[in-house]
């Protein structure tokens, strides 16, 4: 990233030297892969988490169906957004013609699936924390710490 403030990312395209526009747009291209790569492993990261603290004989059935669901649609966000980073956002298809100008209902597109994954990696443990027997302020103390532990991991 470094590299491309240096090369004038950040400034007015009118500001640029044309010279820089296409290395800025490949640089950025790059970051574009390497973010949402990251997003998703870190998901997964969370997913296997689960499997491991919630993985004894007591787990209900639901429950492991419900992490390979999200494991699924984790995957299956993923794919979109490198989908649409390379047919839509190469630098090959912004300055050839090929770009769609209406990337904000791509990219909305793209966001909402990954919120509804990022809710249920949320909600997922909650059932089981409930069913411990502990008393109500340490089931919340607890739910507390999933919640706030997940928002620091992703």
């Amino acid at each position: 990233m470094l590299d491309v403030i240096k090369l004038g990312f950040g400034k007015h395209t009118w500001y640029l030297k044309p010279a820089n526009v296409v290395p800025i747009l490949s640089r950025l291209f790059a970051v574009y892969y390497l973010y949402n790569t990251g997003l998703t492993l870190a998901k997964m990261s969370c997913l296997l988490f689960y499997t491991r603290i919630f993985s004894s004989a007591h787990v209900f059935k639901w429950f492991s169906k419900a992490i390979w669901v999200a494991h699924t649609l984790n995957l299956g966000v993923y794919i979109g957004n490198i989908l649409t980073i390379t047919f839509n956002l190469s630098p090959r298809a912004q300055l050839g013609g090929t770009f769609r100008e209406d990337t904000a209902r791509i990219w909305l597109g793209n966001a909402i699936p990954g919120a509804i994954v990022d809710l249920l990696l949320l909600l997922l443990p909650m059932p089981m924390i409930w069913k411990l027997r502990v008393d109500r302020g340490r089931k919340l103390a607890i739910a507390c710490i999933f919640v706030c532990g997940y928002r620091y991991v992703v």
